[in-house]
């Protein structure tokens, strides 16, 4: 089997990936980890690279095993850290911590952001206008391709596309602002990498792979170490474009940006559809980097403080950062547990699943099952329901009561002020 890991993915991973599992973009964890760290030679660029590889199974398409995968990443990155057996394993142990989406950055992107007075994450706030404005031209431009129930499929794409939009206008803003070396430093990291890295994540996740989807450690350790192989060209390729000029890097972004989206439209809604390098660049200079331009580094300094005083207290070693910004304790903090939509379980599956998630706070949620063209199939659940953790099984039936056919659905979960999107496969 020959893993699909499409060049440049982390720019507009949409309905293939989980959005809540994708936060910053890798030059944005880049800059943190270098921050954080603060440390010289091979050991910070250790952190670099160790800050972006959390996010490698996010681009895998064609494997069952890729979800659970980035769950372990995101969720379960602990485990990893008996592995890191050396100062530079450590080091990338670091990187690797300050990433995730439980108490991470991408915490801060998804969930709960640092300088803004609002109760969700800087990116997710970010994009809900931009959505907004994307949705109708995204619903024509399905339209005029023949797309089916074009304006379902832009509703379903177009958050997600945005999202991703915004992650690349920080990253864009943070090289050309804050740090013009960090496309260097992300090329570097990847060029240097410890060859111990993938060794240590197959170590702590190989065995339970294995396990769950009942295949031989041998296979779930070379798939780790597969996937891990084509990220590491993935994040030289995408340090080399900061490597440019603004515009150099713009014109770049957007040409592999539309290339990308082109892939992830034809995957939801089954036609090719042509995507201009205009569009992306011109939803890029004219929306996003705006959107963010005026806030953006303030919720970055106050991410940056707030990974330090984290990392500190769970005993990950790092040197003293010199303060960006004063640490406030938000009110709503401790709430627990965060809003959050899981893998099914089992996936692949037949005939049911089940899915969970988890509320914050009381309210409505509706939770939807979607084809490959977009179209809404059923809806497992729809009403006010009480914090905390919920889940469900869904049979493999319509609203109608009729089984649905084999093949790939996406389920989405709209809840509070958050929509998050997973995917799943039938057998039958």
């Amino acid at each position: 089997m020959r893993l699909t890991l499409v060049c440049l993915s982390v720019i507009l991973a949409v309905a293939a990936v989980p959005v809540d599992c994708l936060g910053w973009g890798a030059i944005t964890h880049a800059y943190l980890a270098h921050r954080l760290g603060e440390r010289c030679g091979p050991e910070n660029l250790q952190e670099i690279y160790g800050a972006t590889v959390s996010d490698m199974f996010n681009v895998v398409f064609d494997s069952p095993y890729s979800d659970y995968m980035s769950d372990c990443m995101h969720y379960r990155f602990d485990e990893i850290r008996p592995y890191a057996r050396t100062p530079l394993l450590e080091a990338a142990m670091l990187g690797i911590a300050s990433h995730n989406d439980a108490r991470g950055a991408d915490y801060t992107a998804h969930h709960r952001s640092r300088s803004l007075w609002v109760p969700e994450g800087y990116v997710f706030y970010k994009e809900g206008p931009m959505a907004s404005f994307l949705e109708p031209q995204l619903a024509d431009l399905l339209a005029d391709a023949g797309v089916p129930d074009a304006e379902a499929a832009a509703a379903a794409l177009a958050r997600g596309l945005t999202h991703n939009l915004v992650e690349t206008a920080v990253d864009l803003l943070i090289s050309r602002n804050e740090d013009p070396l960090i496309g260097w430093r992300l090329l570097a990291s990847a060029q240097l990498r410890a060859p111990g890295i993938p060794l240590m994540v197959a170590g702590a996740f190989a065995g339970d792979l294995a396990a769950r989807y009942g295949i031989s450690r041998l296979r779930a350790w070379a798939f780790i170490i597969r996937v891990e192989r084509e990220y590491r060209e993935l994040m030289k390729m995408y340090g080399g474009i900061f490597t440019k000029d603004f515009e150099e890097a713009v014109e770049l972004l957007s040409q592999q940006g539309a290339y990308y989206a082109e892939i992830i439209i034809e995957s939801f809604t089954g036609v090719a559809v042509a995507v201009a390098p205009e569009l992306v660049g011109g939803l890029l200079v004219d929306f996003a980097i705006p959107l963010v331009e005026g806030d953006y580094f303030k919720e970055i300094a106050h991410t940056c403080v707030y990974l330090e005083e984290r990392l500190r207290e769970e005993g990950y070693t790092s040197s003293p950062l010199v303060p960006l910004a004063k640490s406030e304790e938000r009110p709503f903090l401790a709430a627990q547990p965060a809003t959050k939509l899981a893998q099914n379980h089992p996936n692949p599956f037949n005939p049911s699943t089940t899915i969970s998630f988890a509320l914050e706070e009381p309210g409505r949620a509706r939770l939807c099952v979607y084809d490959a063209a977009g179209r809404m199939v059923a809806t497992p659940v729809e009403g006010t329901r009480p914090a905390g953790e919920h889940s469900v099984v869904w049979d493999g039936r319509g609203n109608d009561g009729t089984p649905v056919s084999s093949g790939g659905y996406f389920y989405r979960l709209r809840a509070e002020a958050l929509e998050q999107t997973r995917k799943m496969l039938l057998l039958r």
